[in-house]
């Protein structure tokens, strides 16, 4: 999981806050929490979780299997549960502007697609851009861009 940390922050202010519901939580304060005690603590945090959510949080903090976990397993799960989470919403916002770029129903943006996309929105972008777009998106001399291939190029672009 130390990988997840590299890749990914909590929000600015959220450790302290988790720390702090973390130690209220821990009723007999020996620095663990057991499964119970995480669901709640993720719920005064905030985070709508039914229990099958809050199994694979405590799973993915829970490493050795022990029923309990120490804050810094608890704060490492949360880290990779928000960063699904991210991931998710990112996917959907991709989805969404796909859906409302293929105005032809088609599964696949082409040239024209894009075209009239950009001249919605008030984009002013050659066809010479257009056709490295759709070329960077999905290879040389495509002519059509997947859902696939466009999410991939929003990763890569930001």
């Amino acid at each position: 999981m130390a990988d997840i940390e590299s890749h990914f922050e909590l929000p600015e202010g959220y450790e302290e806050e988790m720390f702090e519901a973390f130690e209220l939580f821990d009723k007999n304060a020996d620095g663990f929490i057991d499964f119970k005690e995480m669901k709640l603590l993720l719920r005064s945090l905030g985070l709508r979780v039914n229990n099958h959510e809050a199994r694979n949080v405590f799973g993915d903090a829970d490493e050795n299997g022990a029923g309990r976990i120490d804050f810094d397993n608890f704060r490492m799960a949360m880290a990779k549960d928000l960063q699904k989470r991210e991931a998710l919403e990112s996917k959907l916002e991709h989805k969404i502007a796909f859906t409302l770029m293929d105005t032809d129903k088609t599964g696949s943006l082409s040239f024209t697609n894009i075209r009239e996309a950009a001249n919605r929105v008030g984009e002013l972008i050659t066809d010479e851009q257009i056709n490295n777009m759709i070329e960077d998106a999905a290879g040389e001399g495509a002519k059509q861009v997947s859902f696939q291939e466009y999410s991939n190029l929003m990763v890569r672009a930001i």
